[in-house]
């Protein structure tokens, strides 16, 4: 038999449809509505403490852990994990060139000829080299702001959201529904309340 035949037949056997099919279908549909309607709300994500270390400061030992926030709830991810992509295949080409955490596939410095290249914090060190070799004693500045997001203030995020889309001219309309999951995201965990006052 030729493989043609073979693919024929297996083609033209009588598949049921599977029972979760319809289940599918309806919870793209419910995510759909969501995203168009513009009116979300994520589900509230339970927040947790993953052990960091353990000290002794001034006679007593001090636990330390880290908090980090997990959501349970299927659509939720499903939407801010869309939502994020969307916002970064629409605002990735506006950021500096060497912004290299978070981005997508891209042509940076032509380093990997004949494919975008998904950048990382390491891809840094090539180019830190090549200006050491060129300025004789740099100085260099060093920035860790420690618990930064903690303290992010998320007025501040969507303001400065704001600004980067009337700079490049791009129509926040069309971005609504994104939006409207990266405003819930936000609204769902707060430093304090989700941490201190627990």
């Amino acid at each position: 038999r030729s493989s043609g035949e073979c693919k024929r037949k297996e083609y033209n056997k009588d598949i049921s449809r599977p029972d979760y099919i319809p289940y599918l279908n309806e919870f793209v549909a419910d995510i759909l509505r969501t995203v168009k309607q513009g009116d979300v709300t994520l589900a509230t994500p339970k927040t947790t403490g993953i052990f960091k270390k353990k000290e002794e400061i001034d006679g007593k030992v001090v636990v330390t852990f880290r908090p980090i926030s997990v959501y349970d709830d299927l659509k939720t991810k499903v939407l801010i994990k869309l939502a994020s992509e969307y916002l970064t295949d629409i605002l990735d080409p506006h950021f500096h060139e060497e912004i290299l955490s978070y981005r997508r596939r891209r042509d940076y410095h032509h380093e990997h000829p004949n494919e975008k290249y998904m950048t990382k914090a390491d891809d840094a060190i090539p180019n830190i080299q090549e200006f050491r070799q060129k300025h004789e004693n740099p100085y260099v500045a060093e920035c860790d702001i420690k618990k930064f997001y903690d303290i992010v203030n998320h007025d501040q995020v969507m303001a400065a959201l704001d600004r980067l889309l009337i700079e490049n001219e791009i129509d926040k309309s069309k971005l609504s529904g994104a939006i409207a999951v990266l405003q819930s995201y936000m609204d769902g965990y707060s430093f304090k309340e989700s941490v201190l006052d627990k």
